[in-house]
Order: C-alpha cells, then structure tokens, then sequence
C-alpha cells in the first residue's frame, strides 16, 4: 500500500514537472498549468508544457541615446498672458489661446 502511495506522488509531481518549473522560474505559470493540466496526458502536451516552461524569458533592452553635439538652448523669450496667465511669445500681440491682446511693447 505504501508502495502505491509512494508510486502515485511520484507520477503526480513527473507529471506536473514543467509547471513546477515554471513556478520556480516565475515565467509563464498560468499557460504553462494550463497545458500541463489539460494536455499533459498526452505526450506532445506535457512535451510543449516542458519546453514551455524551460524557454528563457524575452529579455528587453532599452538603450538611451544622448545627443550631445548640440546643447538644448531656448531661443524665444516667453512671458505669462496678462488675461489668462499661459506662456506666449513675448513679440505675441494677441494670446493665442485666450485671443485677448497682450499689450507688449514691441
């Protein structure tokens, strides 16, 4: 009886060997189960379930570029609108968001 017991907790975790896996990576448990669970009785399924679950994870790679050839230098010289408080163009006569005349002296 031991025996069977013994054979049947074995087979259980071969059995759900790739999703085991795949927890222990934390790389696509859910799909991973969920073939294990429904096709892993067949060959081909708990076969995919392994590769699955042994795949190495997509790695991203985020690359910065800086251009430092050119400084960033602002050219225009801006100023609040008198009526609604935006920044304009201090040559601006009338705010182009509110359409009031700013009243700069130019």
């Amino acid at each position: 009886m031991e025996t069977l017991e013994g054979l049947a907790t074995i087979l259980f975790f071969l059995y759900f060997l790739p999703t085991l896996i795949a927890i222990s990576r934390w790389y696509g448990i859910g799909r991973v189960f969920a073939l294990n669970l429904f096709l892993g009785w067949t060959l081909v399924g708990w076969v995919v379930a392994l590769t699955l679950a042994l795949t190495p994870k997509a790695k991203t790679t985020v690359q910065i570029v800086q251009n430092t050839s050119q400084p960033a230098v602002i050219t225009e010289d801006r100023r609040p609108c008198p009526s609604c408080a935006e920044r304009i163009l201090a040559q601006a006569k009338v705010c182009h968001f509110c359409k009031e005349p700013t009243g700069f002296a130019q």
